[in-house]
């Protein structure tokens, strides 16, 4: 479809279309390896009544984290995965606000490629 031949009409419903997926929220996983010892703060369930428990992590274990990107420059962070070393994935929900948690993650861990 070239820009010059359409008509406004196809232009204006291609533009809509267009808006109406920009305002769709990313959603994406991130993978991590742990650099040192850490105890984190997290929940088993995303419910505000529950009790933050803490779980320990060290070196080269593996996280992933669902990033949903509402703000470019600081994303929510939706649910905390540890990746077993039998491959098994344990979901927990992050008690900490999107800025400490992401500061958390650039200072203590480094960007792995996925599964």
């Amino acid at each position: 479809m070239d820009i010059k031949t359409i008509s406004f009409s196809e232009y204006y419903e291609s533009k809509k279309q267009l808006l109406e997926k920009a305002e769709e929220t990313p959603r994406i996983y991130s993978f991590y390896e742990i650099d040192a010892y850490k105890r984190v703060p997290v929940k088993e369930s995303y419910d505000e009544e529950e009790e933050k428990i803490y779980v320990n992590l060290k070196p080269k274990n593996r996280i992933k984290i669902l990033w949903e990107y509402e703000n470019l420059h600081y994303p929510t962070a939706r649910n905390f995965v540890i990746i077993t070393e039998e491959n098994e994935n344990e979901y927990y929900f992050p008690c900490w606000g999107n800025k400490k948690l992401m500061h958390w993650v650039l200072s203590n861990t480094r960007e792995i490629d996925g599964e």
